[in-house]
């Protein structure tokens, strides 16, 4: 009886006087370490205040990745939450102000995931080893259901403010200043009501602005965002944005989510580049879940607008190695989307569901620097047991502003045709060249591309065209040029293989057409001695090819 009063007296203490021991400094830091144990970081909170039926307070807490990073941290909260809810589980939060909250490090995956959900997963090796075979069911029973916490609250946020790298972003962290914004729900299950007005900038091309929200988001295990179910009126609005060669100034872009389709509310361009670029009509449909881009047909896109490197080979590696490879790219161009129907905007547009789309583009007033022509001229010198023409030819490099004179050129595209289906683009682009910075320039020179490349890895299948001015320029001597144009008045034919980033010049097109010509029907790809033989005669002054004939020694061309 004496034992059992004892017991009793002790649950009395700790019933009492519980919050306050947790309270204190000693019962805090136990609490805390026993958190640590079970996930893959660190919390570190200055004080706090518990009460069995009063609400929590709590100040300075700070949670830290593995590194030691703070990666969020708050500086004061204050919940009707109480401590007896809490330890049921039972998250019923009331009123709840959060001041200070920064997301100082928060890291979002190129899948979406975050570093703040590593964090918070339960501590792995030992630990995890040692029950996995009891908790093995109990895990593929929670693949196919998850439980959804049972939570609610009021949540007013001040002081907004984080700093966030998206992986898929390539200009660095978005910047959220000191912003407000507000939370409301009664259930995980049913719709959240939330609002928000976030001023945001990209620190390092100075863009500025902000974007506001209003409405109610459905939860799918109270995890996922169920688009369909979700009904947000939002906006943003940009004195200035620029990223991934894109610039925009002074628009305002309102957007409207309801019954799963997102659209885009304004009437108005967007100065894109210095031209226009068309969203009104537009639409991302969540109906098959993943996010698809719908156009009317004939639409018009972009207007007038520049292009620039960084633009160009962000877009350009899907579609031609002119745009990857290009040092310098300088233009005014015009999309219209003839058809447009359910483009994947994930990871599913590299694949067999990548939806259907067919642009038309050009481009205008290009200046542009491309390698393919010394590429050429190198893939003919491996594919002839290693000759030098350079060398052989006399030719000297020049070189302005880090680029070689021979491979710069102005021109135009116009109308060219590109169509995703499949996770692959068909394209039929013609580039029409003439020569840049030269006195008496050749007539425009017509390089064109037909063929396929697929998006999971821009690896490329191209029948190219390519004018003989255009390669014969590279070497800088007047001679080859002749023949070549002799040779090949309708341009030299070869193809692209490799990826468009790293492009392999296959010449046996070239080879096999050269053969035609000097042999008749003969079409031997193999056979590189004519090839060779117009290289030796290249290389040899025409007063020393008898000398050759009867082995005396011979000296190279300056011509």
């Amino acid at each position: 009886m004496r034992s059992l009063l004892g017991i009793i007296c002790l649950l009395l203490v700790g019933v009492i006087f519980g919050p306050t021991l947790a309270s204190s400094g000693v019962g805090r830091r136990l609490i805390l370490s026993q958190i640590n144990r079970h996930i893959q970081g660190k919390l570190d909170i200055t004080d706090w205040s518990l009460h069995w039926t009063g609400g929590i307070e709590v100040r300075g807490l700070c949670l830290y990745d593995q590194q030691h990073v703070p990666v969020v941290s708050i500086e004061k909260m204050h919940t009707q939450l109480t401590l007896w809810n809490a330890l049921r589980s039972r998250f019923h939060c009331g009123d709840t102000q959060l001041d200070g909250l920064d997301l100082a490090h928060l890291v979002i995956h190129r899948d979406g995931s975050t570093n703040l959900e590593q964090i918070l997963k339960n501590q792995p090796a030992a630990t995890m080893a040692a029950t996995t075979a009891t908790t093995h069911a109990a895990h593929h029973t929670a693949e196919h259901h998850h439980e959804v916490p049972i939570v609610s609250g009021d949540f007013h946020i001040a002081g907004l403010k984080g700093n966030i790298l998206y992986e898929r972003f390539k200009d660095g962290p978005i910047i959220i200043d000191p912003s407000d914004a507000h939370v409301q729900f009664a259930d995980l299950n049913q719709p959240i009501t939330q609002s928000g007005n976030v001023a945001v900038r990209i620190e390092k091309s100075a863009s500025s602005g902000t974007v506001t929200w209003k409405g109610q988001i459905k939860l799918l295990d109270g995890q996922r965002v169920d688009m369909a179910a979700s009904q947000i009126d939002a906006s943003a609005a940009f004195d200035h944005f620029e990223a991934g060669g894109v610039t925009l100034e002074k628009f305002h872009l309102p957007l409207k989510l309801a019954d799963g389709i997102l659209r885009f509310e304004t009437n108005t361009p967007i100065t894109f580049n210095g031209g226009q670029l068309n969203l009104h009509g537009l639409t991302v449909n969540w109906a098959s879940g993943d996010p698809r881009l719908m156009a009317p047909a004939n639409y018009v896109l972009v207007h007038d607008a520049s292009i620039n490197p960084l633009l160009g080979d962000s877009l350009g590696k899907y579609i031609n190695p002119v745009f990857t490879n290009t040092r310098r790219a300088e233009g005014k161009f015009d999309v219209i989307l003839p058809e447009c129907d359910g483009v994947a905007l994930s990871d599913l547009i590299k694949t067999e569901q990548s939806g259907t789309f067919t642009a038309i583009f050009s481009l205008h007033d290009m200046n542009i620097v491309n390698p393919l022509g010394s590429q050429m001229i190198s893939e003919v010198r491996k594919s002839t047991g290693g000759l030098n023409l350079a060398k052989m030819l006399g030719v000297k490099t020049t070189t302005r502003n880090g680029a070689k004179d021979a491979d710069v050129f102005d021109g135009e595209i116009d109308k060219a045709s590109v169509k995703l289906e499949h996770g692959r683009i068909d394209e039929d682009i013609t580039l029409q060249l003439s020569e840049s910075n030269v006195s008496n320039p050749a007539p425009p020179m017509l390089l064109r591309f037909i063929g396929q490349v697929k998006l999971h890895d821009q690896s490329q299948k191209l029948d190219v065209t390519l004018p003989a001015h255009f390669v014969s320029r590279s070497i800088g001597n007047k001679q080859f040029a002749e023949l070549l144009d002799d040779l090949f008045p309708e341009g030299i034919p070869i193809s692209l293989r490799g990826t468009t980033k790293s492009p392999k010049l296959d010449i046996s097109r070239t080879i096999v057409r050269y053969n035609k010509k000097s042999k008749g029907d003969h079409s031997d790809k193999d056979d590189l001695k004519p090839l060779n033989d117009l290289l030796d005669q290249l290389a040899v002054p025409a007063k020393h090819r008898a000398a050759k004939g009867t082995g005396a020694s011979t000296e190279p061309s300056t011509n």
